[in-house]
């Protein structure tokens, strides 16, 4: 069995730490998922990873080891562009909507699928 934990650095929200349910290796293999929200919330921050491997009953702590979660620049090139039903060049005065402006579908489908970040319908 193996369950990994990443803890955020002090001062980071509870929700910027995770812990993988102890399941068989065989089950979850070696690359272990995280939580996009817990990367979001430890960008430009240290974070501690630590795993345990529980054979036969016996459980094997490892060594805490650091982790730096790079930050994302402004103007990052690899950031999408939202396309703003309404924006005027890149500007978006919600004074001059008429009716309810919304995000295209680009920005709901194409983004979601391009950017790891952001979340469902975000």
């Amino acid at each position: 069995m193996l369950s990994v934990t990443w803890t955020g650095a002090a001062g980071t929200p509870v929700d910027g730490s995770h812990t993988i349910t102890a399941a068989p290796i065989s089950s979850i293999g070696l690359e272990i998922p995280v939580p996009v929200s817990v990367i979001a919330f430890n960008l430009g921050k240290p974070v501690t990873i630590s795993y345990t491997v529980t054979r036969n009953g016996q459980s094997q702590p490892s060594q805490p080891f650091s982790l730096n979660v790079q930050s994302i620049p402004n103007q990052d090139g690899a950031l999408p562009t939202p396309a703003i039903d309404g924006a005027v060049g890149n500007v978006l005065d919600v004074n001059s909507l008429v009716g309810i402006g919304s995000c295209s579908n680009v920005w709901h489908c194409d983004v979601y699928h391009h950017w790891l970040l952001a979340g469902f319908w975000q």
